[in-house]
């Protein structure tokens, strides 16, 4: 299993910790516990102690201080400011998972800030700066393969998640977790007319070769107006590369409700599964279904 914060255990190790002290120490900052397999594997790489060793950190001992730094561990023992600041951020516990998550499927970390602050209070999001150093002293995921990450996934923390994340389907992911998607807006418009898709073509099923009750009939006409607004921004992004949004789309599809419809403004079922088969409303990517 590959460990995010294996730095942070070569410390303890390097401390002359034993496995209950590293258990503790780990649990203390919510962090997942190595298994005895994975600290002797590590013990391997850390090799033999020098006869210099001190159980607190001297900066005069250059032979033991070399050796730390060998290690990469002469940070932790030294207790640098930025290293505090990483450890602080390890107790803000809902901001740090969903940054966690974030860093997943995002490269940049100014770009993962930016999706924070549509989450939390500025004064709960950290800076670049020090998701930088958490990053170097527990969040480490250049040194990991992908099949230990995912061991370890499996037992950490938000664990369908974060695997859901790597996996690439984020719309689940940032779901389960409460985080803002940002799409774009033909993405967005794409996946709107996909539902109106979806609702059509269940309700052909269903009412087959039974009469469609009024309600069913005026909730899919009021989704099929929406559909053609939305059909006809997506064509002005095509065409022209520029948007004019429609709030009241946009509104209305994150959280749709049934409206009254004169009987004279009622689109037709036949009308409706016109627009099904033409090019127009076209399948593609899926959102959840929103109302019946």
């Amino acid at each position: 299993m590959d460990y995010p914060y294996k730095q942070y255990i070569k410390y303890l190790l390097t401390q002359k910790k034993d496995q209950v002290s590293i258990l503790e120490n780990c649990l203390r900052l919510q962090l997942v516990a190595p298994t005895s397999d994975d600290i002797n594997i590590i013990k391997k790489e850390i090799g033999a102690f020098p006869s210099s060793w001190e159980p607190r950190f001297n900066k005069d001992n250059e032979y033991f201080c070399k050796w730390l730094r060998k290690q990469g561990v002469i940070q932790y023992w030294r207790q640098d400011p930025d290293l505090l600041e990483a450890t602080n951020f390890l107790y803000r516990t809902n901001v740090r998972r969903d940054f966690e998550t974030l860093s997943l499927s995002y490269t940049n970390l100014e770009d993962i800030r930016q999706v924070l602050l549509l989450k939390y209070e500025i004064r709960i999001v950290p800076s670049v700066e020090l998701l930088e150093s958490y990053c170097k002293y527990y969040w480490d995921l250049t040194g990991v393969s992908r099949e230990g990450f995912v061991e370890f996934l499996s037992v950490y923390h938000n664990r369908e998640t974060n695997l859901a994340t790597i996996s690439g389907d984020l719309s689940y992911a940032y779901a389960q977790a409460n985080i803002p998607e940002t799409v774009s807006d033909e993405s967005f418009y794409d996946n709107f007319i996909s539902l109106v898709h979806r609702q059509v073509s269940i309700a052909r099923r269903e009412f087959i070769n039974e009469t469609m009750p009024g309600n069913v009939m005026m909730g899919l006409a009021a989704l099929s107006r929406q559909a053609q607004d939305a059909i006809a921004a997506r064509k002005e992004i095509k065409e022209a590369g520029r948007v004019e949004v429609l709030d009241t789309i946009r509104q209305q599809a994150l959280s749709f409700q049934m409206r009254t419809i004169e009987s004279n403004d009622i689109i037709t079922i036949d009308e409706i599964l016109e627009d099904e088969d033409s090019e127009e409303v076209r399948s593609g990517p899926t959102l959840a279904i929103v109302g019946k």
